[in-house]
């Protein structure tokens, strides 16, 4: 199958691209995110392109701070027309008690083939952002109503997205992260 041509470099079905990382923290330094990004073709026919992109976020106090809240989203900058097609997590995850418990989802429609394992503490809530409205549609997952005092937290996001005609395949990562003294 011919590659087409999206923000300048061709991209083929199964290719790996966009896999990235970075980190922003609150306007105190109280609290950071570090973000890992990854996105991958998974159809390409003309004016029918899907595309699958997982995140894994990293919230974690700084220096006797707490990170009371954090989200991780995506979205492809100026578009329109595009279609979600799956997308993780779908529902809230709520560990029962003051302890950790261990999560795991995965995302295959389209041979995606994205898993994701993190840790969540008890008292803590991740909810899915779908769509968002964050200036253009956004996916994503927020972590709200534990206070974190050490260590970190993963909050997972994963989806597949049928792009509307002409849109670009390069997506935006986005982490928000707040903290307290």
């Amino acid at each position: 199958m011919a590659s087409q041509s999206y923000a300048s470099s061709n991209l083929s079905v199964g290719q790996t691209y966009n896999n990235s990382n970075g980190s922003v923290c609150d306007s105190s330094h109280y609290s950071c995110i570090q973000v890992f990004y990854y996105q991958k073709i998974l159809q390409e026919i003309p004016n029918d392109w899907i595309v699958g992109q997982y995140q894994i976020a990293n919230a974690y106090p700084t220096g006797g701070h707490v990170v009371v809240g954090a989200s991780t989203y995506d979205r492809f900058v100026g578009s329109s027309g595009d279609s979600l097609q799956d997308i993780r997590p779908t529902g809230t995850y709520q560990p029962p008690g003051g302890g950790m418990t261990t999560y795991s989802m995965s995302l295959d429609a389209y041979g995606f083939g994205a898993s994701w394992s993190w840790d969540q503490q008890g008292g803590s809530v991740i909810n899915p952002i779908w769509p968002s409205g964050r200036a253009n549609t956004a996916f994503g997952a927020s972590w709200t109503g534990g206070y974190l005092y050490s260590g970190s937290e993963g909050i997972p996001e994963g989806n597949e997205v049928r792009l509307g005609t002409g849109q670009s395949a390069w997506d935006t990562p986005y982490g928000t992260v707040t903290g307290e003294y």
